[in-house]
């Protein structure tokens, strides 16, 4: 009688201490490195941050401001309407101070916001002046951005797959007094021509558009200073006196 057989042994799966090869192995994505030239804004604030807090603030303060002359001019008004008329008894003065608070309350409260809706566009234009003047001064950057898989090592011009020109400005330098002074004249320019006011009147607006553009535009350089920031023209100073000039992380 044969021998039983012995049942043949399956073979078991093998696994292999190679790593898997590259085809195997999941597509590598780069990530192109963030822009090296993203402009430091004033007061750390974009334009349309900056802006939304300048409508608060001048209507704030225009508010805030009407209310104030709005009821100090009605109250004089009300007395003076009814100066031929005063009370005689203690309930006629009760009646006559009660009126006389609600209409001082009343035209405060318009004089306030209308106080406020007049300031706003000023407030708002001089801002938006201001960062017109520094895009218009800040040179312009033509750099090469890689849309979509290439040869990141490769240069402007032979990058691979698809690519674009992308327009910046380097604005970071150029945010100085310089411009806020320009702000500060041409808003108070508009505003003569607004109100059409007479020439020895619209050169002192102008003077005083003038100075107040300079204190606010150096109080402006004094913090970005402090926070170390580049300005343009203290670097051209640095290199005119031969000093050596601090390099900072742009980021």
């Amino acid at each position: 009688m044969a021998a039983s057989q012995q049942p043949c042994a399956t073979p078991q799966p093998t696994h292999s201490s190679l790593p898997p090869s590259s085809e195997e192995s999941e597509p590598e994505t780069t990530t192109p490195p963030p822009h090296p030239y993203t402009p430091r804004e004033r007061f750390h604030l974009r334009p349309l941050s900056r802006y939304t807090l300048a409508t608060l603030l001048s209507t704030t303060c225009g508010f805030t401001l009407g209310v104030s002359q709005g009821g100090r001019g009605s109250a004089l008004r009300f007395r003076a309407e009814n100066s031929h008329r005063m009370p005689t008894s203690q309930r006629g003065w009760f009646l006559y101070h009660k009126h006389k608070n609600w209409v001082v309350m009343r035209d405060a409260i318009r004089e306030g916001f209308r106080m406020g809706f007049r300031v706003l566009p000023w407030t708002v234009g001089f801002f938006v002046l201001e960062e017109a003047v520094d895009q218009t001064r800040a040179p312009v950057r033509v750099d090469a951005v890689m849309f979509g898989e290439g040869d990141a090592e490769a240069g402007p011009g032979e990058v691979e797959g698809k690519r674009g020109e992308e327009w910046r400005r380097e604005v970071e330098g150029r945010q100085d007094f310089l411009s806020t002074m320009v702000a500060g004249v041409g808003t108070a320019g508009g505003f003569s021509l607004w109100n059409r006011l007479p020439i020895p009147t619209a050169a002192r607006m102008a003077k005083f558009g003038l100075g107040a553009g300079l204190g606010f535009g150096l109080a402006q350089d004094a913090i970005h200073l402090l926070q170390g920031q580049r300005l343009a023209y203290v670097d051209g100073l640095k290199q005119l006196l031969g000093m050596p000039q601090r390099r900072t992380h742009k980021g």
